[in-house]
């Protein structure tokens, strides 16, 4: 769309329509406020003929109405011609300026690919409880005619979501799940949000500012901690507007990561804005009770069922220097997390501990990382910055006339818990990495996820450690509590089960190395025959003859595999052959074969639809209403994903002229008599068709939305 005219001579004229849609594009792919276009910088540059079909904020904020609804058939249409089931990942989001959004993300399969469609993401201003989101879902999935289709839907663990299921059920949605099935079959919980509430039962214990009975009461609950002003300090006098120039190459390049929003489908899901806050610094700001709750009932039920060898069956006096420990490396955690945030304020420091940094031989980049609330895994991130730069912080923190105060500085001994820490959360940050910076994420990628953690976890428990390490223990008894509890819970989702017997490097042999109970596999392949038999069987073909192929080398296969492979040649030999589950993995199950790629393993999707929206509703540009902040987002990502013809505006445009002149064309009509009208007559019906007509225009102009 915009391709660089060869020159002026040449160069095909635009059309004002064409003007239109590219203002219309430029605008919403890339998060521009609509009155750039009356920018007058930017009107500058451009030539006498530009101008005359370059149109004016209020015409590109119509225009994205327009395109908006225009785009509703051609949703449809593409949506009709897709073979198969959909899924849908669904989440709500708050904006800066106080609304609230639904973010609908559609997932399906076009030639063997997954795809993801933006759906809508609709103002949500009702109360956030199951029976508006089950409306709102039904809603927006009639009018993109894919209710009947819709198998599984994708989000976070909250209350509400699970409400939602037979509310929505209820209505006619999701036409595949069970009404007397009490495990929610059709409910895949976002395995990103899982990840992360692991992690947070890791370090929940490290939390320096706990209620009273979330840990028994010690000598030091008055403490240090108590006594540290813990605010971030405010603009230095001493620092100028130049406070966040660089002055160096590594200056240019030393930023945090994620910061750039061009990046948002190939890089971390969550943009580090400067408005955005400290979870360590500001727990309560970031508390979420629902989750909250959660993690405290399955942490507590854990410790109520402890056995003699489980970490928490301690002595009262040993519990008492696990919490100050616990304490001690939550108050590192917060002296990280408010350096980092002091560092990026202020341009003098910042520039100082580079200096530092660089002279102690640290690896670049030198810039700590903040712990940001609303980003994945970012605890661990600082932790490893921090671990990185240790050398560096140390030296700037004991220089003379230091600017760190006393008590927010590290201490040299610090650096082993951070790093005990750091190597206990590294699998559970690794696996966040894998599925937010992967473009489609599927069911695929989840199994054997949960099995690798827990063991990961049994074998931190079990490692011979000193007295000092039974904090590690405690910390890795809370991660694998909630790693088992969201692994039962991830599992009743029949698209796991299905997954793991099709995908072609698992099948029905992996389940016995996930160790899967033998009531899980027997329900696994009843799932299998039964949603087979009801939505893909087909007529019998004739079977071809079975050949087997081994084409790579088996010493280069990994363990996993390698083990499959052993195990399948086992069961082979002395394998029913009219075993149905046997059977079906062979041709007859082809058009369910591929099926279980098209489902989301998260709703990372949605969380890229909000980091997209958080572009344009900013400190600076909050004035947009609810229903503009939709239009712009959902059509701008439509323009990402190639969905909007180029010349629809032009085509709705020429539409709505053709509306026009019918309507002039009736009204001229019925004000003609039978006898014929004077010619007084005649110029009153023309003065009052233009005046109709002019009143027509002004009122399609009028923009009651504001200028962005």
């Amino acid at each position: 769309m915009f391709d660089r005219q060869q020159s002026r001579a040449t160069a095909k004229p635009l059309s004002a329509g064409a003007a239109r849609q590219m203002a219309t594009y430029w605008v919403t792919e890339a998060s521009r406020p609509i009155s750039i276009v009356e920018d007058k910088g930017f009107r500058a540059f451009l030539t006498a003929d530009q101008l005359r079909v370059m149109p004016m904020s209020n015409t590109v904020s119509r225009d994205i109405t327009n395109v908006f609804k225009g785009m509703h058939h051609h949703m449809v249409a593409e949506l009709g011609d897709v073979t198969g089931s959909f899924h849908i990942a669904t989440d709500v989001w708050t904006s800066a300026n106080g609304y609230a959004f639904l973010g609908i993300v559609i997932c399906y399969q076009k030639e063997v690919v997954a795809v993801r469609r933006v759906l809508e993401m609709v103002p949500f201003n009702e109360k956030h409880d199951a029976v508006n989101l089950a409306n709102n879902v039904y809603r927006i999935t009639e009018k993109y005619g894919v209710t009947s289709r819709v198998w599984n839907i994708v989000s976070d663990n909250a209350s509400e979501n699970n409400a939602m299921i037979p509310l929505l059920v209820a209505k006619g949605g999701l036409p595949r799940y069970d009404r007397s099935d009490k495990n929610l079959s059709c409910r895949v919980r976002c395995c990103a949000h899982i990840l992360n509430l692991i992690t947070k039962a890791v370090l929940k214990d490290f939390d320096t500012k706990k209620k009273a009975s979330d840990a028994a009461p010690t000598d030091h609950d008055d403490d240090e901690d108590d006594r540290i002003d813990w605010s971030l300090p405010g603009e230095s006098d001493e620092e100028d507007d130049a406070d966040f120039e660089d002055e160096d190459a590594e200056s240019r390049a030393d930023v945090d990561e994620g910061d750039d929003p061009n990046a948002e489908d190939s890089g971390p899901i969550e943009n580090e804005d400067d408005y955005e806050i400290s979870a360590a610094l500001n727990p309560e700001a970031v508390a979420n009770q629902d989750e909250d709750e959660q993690l405290n009932q399955i942490i507590e039920a854990a410790k109520k069922s402890s056995s003699p060898s489980s970490p928490y069956a301690v002595s009262a006096s040993q519990q008492r220097e696990i919490n100050v420990r616990n304490k001690e490396l939550g108050q590192v955690i917060k002296k990280i997390a408010w350096l980092a945030t002091t560092l990026r304020r202020s341009g003098v420091k910042r520039r100082q501990s580079r200096r530092h940094c660089k002279k102690m031989g640290c690896d670049t980049p030198h810039t700590l990382l903040r712990d940001v609330a609303t980003r994945w895994d970012s605890v661990t991130l600082a932790a490893e910055r921090a671990i990185q730069l240790f050398e560096g912080i140390i030296s700037f923190s004991e220089q003379p006339g230091s600017p760190i105060p006393k008590d927010k500085r590290l201490r040299r001994s610090n650096v082993a818990d951070l790093t005990k820490l750091v190597q206990m959360l590294k699998p559970i940050s690794q696996a966040t990495k894998r599925f937010s910076e992967k473009v489609t994420p599927t069911i695929g990628d989840v199994i054997g996820l949960f099995e690798d953690i827990d063991k990961y976890f049994v074998q931190l428990q079990a490692q011979e450690t000193s007295d000092d390490d039974a904090m590690w223990k405690q910390a890795a008894a809370r991660g694998r509590a909630v790693t088992a509890k969201y692994y039962g819970l991830t599992e009743q989702a029949n698209v796991i089960s299905l997954a793991t017997l099709l995908h072609p490097n698992f099948r029905k042999y992996a389940l016995t190395l996930l160790k899967w109970p033998a009531e899980w596999q027997t329900q696994a392949e009843k799932q299998l025959r039964d949603v087979f038999n009801r939505w893909y069987a087909t007529r019998a073909r004739p079977e071809e003859a079975r050949t087997d192929s081994q084409t790579e080398d088996f010493d280069q296969l990994d363990s996993m595999s390698q083990q499959l492979i052993m195990l399948h040649q086992r069961q082979r030999a002395v394998a029913n052959p009219n075993e149905a589950i046997d059977d079906w993995l062979k041709e007859k199950i082809t058009p369910l074969g591929p099926k279980w790629k098209d489902c989301p393993a998260t709703s990372v999707d949605v969380e890229r639809l909000f980091s997209r929206a958080g572009h344009v509703v900013t400190p600076l540009r909050h004035k947009l209403k609810a229903d503009k902040i939709g239009e712009i987002v959902t059509l701008g990502k439509w323009f990402t994903e190639g969905s909007v013809p180029d010349d629809l505006l032009v085509n709705i445009l020429e539409a709505q002229q053709r509306t026009r002149k019918a309507r002039r064309a009736k009204r001229k009509a019925s004000s003609t008599s039978i006898q014929g009208p004077s010619k007084r007559s005649k110029g009153k019906s023309k003065m009052t068709d233009v005046a109709m007509d002019e009143a027509s225009l002004e009122e399609e102009s009028s923009d009651t939305d504001g200028r962005g």
